[in-house]
């Protein structure tokens, strides 16, 4: 089974600039790949020349000087060619770039919770497929470097969403979404949240909980880590696009209320203006006033008595629904509630 190759492997084979702010592209056309150039380069680099040394040889000049004449319009056709397609993907890509801005498009790698541009893979073997494919659905190119497989099939591709840090793959889908991200400093937090039917995963960096309402992607994050812990999470990782975060269980020790804030704001690389945008979110309102001025002193915007269901209608806009519903019941006790 192939595995996929890492972006260095294909590094001379997908040429791209990313503005990394944006998140478009920049695609250069891999002319070398290209079935018609590939089907003349017998042409360009054995007859013609091969041709015009015989007719050096014979010490015909005319019929060497109508060879290189030939050739030369030969190559300057290729090359308008081959520069005619590159401005077309490049047309592609400003039209892509200005379609991802305006719906708000952003790509978080559901592997290493890293958001980055870009990346497709083939659905066959996994190897990655240059961006220019997917932008000129499959005009001039239509297969996978590696493998050769088709890619676009009757408007529809196969092709897989790539990671251009951990080269995970996932649903293409993940290109056509926007994204909110939401944290959480507990477990027992996420363990509450499950009530609405979010998809528990894991990735790198720990468990998360997600939502996709065919618009939107809405991550739940476990932040919480043991003490031993000390590296950050870097900078292009989702907690920088953190909205929000929810303590949903009750801290009896402030100490240990005050080290997990601690910890969470050194893995974040949080400044002081990061932490007094972002909003904390605590379900109960009996807070002791030690807890209260730990947690105050750190993150100054603390709503308290916000509850599961309210922190999931205003970060995904849905409802759950209540604990007694077939949603929430194991399939013995759903089936039994509505036979």
């Amino acid at each position: 089974m192939s595995t996929p190759r890492t972006r260095t492997a294909v590094k001379k084979q997908n040429k791209t600039l990313w503005d990394g702010e944006a998140g478009t592209t920049c695609p250069v056309f891999p002319f070398y790949r290209h079935p018609v150039f590939r089907r003349l380069k017998s042409i360009c680099y054995g007859w013609m020349p091969g041709l015009f040394v015989v007719a050096l040889l014979i010490r015909s000049l005319d019929l060497a000087a109508w060879l290189l004449f030939l050739y030369l319009a030969f190559l300057l056709a290729v090359v308008a060619f081959l520069s005619a397609v590159t401005q077309h993907g490049k047309l592609c890509g400003a039209a892509r770039g200005v379609q991802r801005l305006t719906n708000g498009w952003r790509f978080l790698c559901p592997t290493c919770l890293r958001f980055g541009p870009e990346g497709f893979a083939c659905g066959a073997c996994g190897a990655e497929v240059e961006e220019f494919v997917l932008l000129t659905h499959g005009l001039y190119l239509n297969n996978c470097p590696a493998c050769g497989a088709k890619v676009f099939f009757n408007d529809n591709h196969s092709a897989r969403a790539r990671c251009a840090h951990c080269t995970g793959l996932c649903d293409g889908r993940h290109h056509r979404r926007q994204v909110r991200v939401f944290g959480v400093l507990e477990s027992a937090s996420l363990q509450r949240l499950r009530r609405w039917p979010l998809v528990s995963q894991r990735g790198i960096d720990g468990a998360y909980l997600r939502g996709d309402d065919g618009r939107q992607l809405t991550y739940v994050l476990d932040l919480g880590d043991p003490p031993g812990v000390s590296d950050s999470f870097g900078p292009p990782h989702a907690v920088r696009s953190l909205e929000a975060l929810w303590l949903g269980e009750p801290w009896g020790d402030p100490l240990a209320l005050a080290q997990a804030l601690d910890r969470f704001i050194r893995r974040a690389q949080l400044s002081s203006a990061d932490r007094h945008g972002l909003r904390v979110w605590v379900r109960d309102e009996a807070w002791d006033p030690l807890s209260r001025n730990v947690l105050e002193a750190r993150f100054p915007s603390v709503q308290y008595g916000v509850s599961a269901e309210a922190f999931l209608a205003r970060s995904t806009g849905a409802v759950p629904p209540p604990l007694d519903s077939p949603a929430n019941l194991m399939p013995e006790a759903a089936a039994a509630s509505t036979g």
